[in-house]
C-alpha cells in the first residue's frame, strides 16, 4: 500500500502545482486585465467552430 502511494505521490504533486499556477494565472489576469495565450486559442477554437458550422456572420454587407 505504501509503495502504492508514493507511485502517486509525484504525479499528484505535479497535478496540484500545475492547477495552482493555472489558479494564480487567472486570478493575475483577471485582476490585471490582460489577455492570455488561453484566450487566443479559446477564440480560435470558436471561430473554427462557427465557420465550420455556417454560423459565421455574413460580412457581404447584405
Amino acid at each position: 500500500m505504501s509503495e502504492h502511494r508514493a507511485e502517486l505521490d509525484l504525479p499528484i504533486g505535479l497535478l496540484n502545482e500545475h492547477e495552482t499556477t493555472r489558479l494564480i494565472e487567472t486570478a493575475l489576469t483577471e485582476r490585471l486585465k490582460v489577455p492570455t495565450p488561453a484566450d487566443d486559442e479559446t477564440a480560435s477554437a470558436s471561430s473554427e467552430r462557427r465557420s465550420a458550422s455556417g454560423d459565421e456572420p455574413d460580412r457581404t454587407g447584405f
